[in-house]
């Protein structure tokens, strides 16, 4: 198991998972194990009072404990991911304001950069904020510590510090930002058919699959509509004008289509609609559709084939299931233009 950062794409209803696997965690964290045992051996960051030495030794200890953890706990990392900020920022916290020098204190506040950069990928950003919170106390605290050694170089060390923590931080929140920006652009060409503007294949199932999770125990119609004669389009007109056919019925499509409902272009002039609704609608549903491409108006005439086929509403929906309910639509549309086109046929 993995931590996942959730990318919601509103617009399409999908989402881009990144994720953070256990082996950066556990790394930093044994890492920064080390790095606090040799601080523990250095007389120049060591603290004078036992005491203090005894809690860096305990603190330190729980450090190495969260990293054993990453490796023990399943589903819930996204919470460990959180913790070990939290408790990250508390002990290098401790360790910076605890320092035998000043000195020694500001360099150790660096380290709260790392703690930063990995809340920066969490999904709680009260986790940042928190974390921005505890930057600024310890440089205050630090500050005030070497006021001693002269008000220029205690606001200098200040400023270097709130200037690697904070400003690094930023940049690599802008980064983040961006990166996201592109994987969601991404994801949506992904889904989209490139011609019309809808959904492909591969978007009308992941916006299928939502739909039955929120069918809320309503029927679901599956449609199959295909261009009739389509091929004697292209053959007389040209695929320019085919692609033209293809882009007037996707828009007379999608101007019907309500957004509770899913569409999406799945082959060359084949179109694929599904709705939640009851059961005394369907026919009604499948005309609406039907009527909207069928218009006088047109200088070639364009109709579809409608073929409906039902799902009743269950309390889980197998692949199985949805296989079959899309094969049945299917065949309803063929058996529509076997009767002639411009028809429904429900199976």
């Amino acid at each position: 198991m993995v931590t996942t950062v959730s990318i919601r794409n509103g617009r399409s209803n999908t989402s881009v998972r990144e994720r953070i696997g256990p082996h950066i965690p556990v790394f930093l964290l044994t890492l920064f194990t080390a790095v606090g045992v040799l601080a523990l051996l250095s007389d120049r960051f060591r603290p004078g009072a036992e005491w203090l030495v005894t809690l860096w030794s305990g603190l330190l200890g729980g450090v190495f404990a969260l990293a054993l953890g990453w490796l023990a706990v399943g589903r819930s990392r996204g919470r460990m991911a959180a913790v070990s900020v939290l408790y990250g920022d508390a002990v290098i916290a401790t360790i910076a304001v605890t320092a035998a020098e000043p000195a020694m204190g500001f360099l150790a506040s660096t380290i709260l950069v790392v703690t930063g950069a990995y809340a920066m990928v969490l999904p709680q950003p009260r986790v940042l904020w928190v974390h921005i919170a505890v930057v600024l106390v310890v440089t205050v605290w630090l500050v005030i510590g070497a006021w001693s050694n002269g008000p220029v170089t205690a606001l200098t060390c200040g400023a270097i510090a709130i200037a690697v923590n904070l400003g690094l931080v930023a940049a690599f929140r802008t980064a983040s930002r961006e990166t996201r920006s592109r994987l969601l652009v991404q994801s949506e060409l992904a889904i989209r058919d490139p011609l019309t503007g809808l959904l492909n294949r591969r978007g009308f199932e992941r916006r299928f699959a939502d739909l039955l999770r929120h069918a809320g125990g309503l029927t679901i119609a599956v449609v199959q509509a295909d261009i009739d004669n389509f091929k004697a389009v292209n053959d007389l007109y040209g695929h320019e004008y085919g692609d033209v056919v293809l882009t007037a019925v996707a828009q007379r499509l999608h101007a019907v289509v309500r957004d509770d409902e899913c569409l999406a272009r799945t082959g060359g002039d084949e179109f694929m609609i599904a709705a939640a609704i009851e059961h005394r609608f369907i026919p009604s549903f499948a005309e609406r559709l039907r009527s909207a491409i069928d218009q006088a108006a047109d200088p070639v005439s364009i109709t579809i084939s409608v073929g409906v086929a039902v799902l009743p509403p269950m309390s889980r929906y197998s692949r199985e299931h949805i296989q079959a309910v899309q094969r049945a639509a299917d065949q309803a549309m063929y058996d529509a233009k076997r009767s002639g086109g411009n028809r429904i046929a429900v199976r």
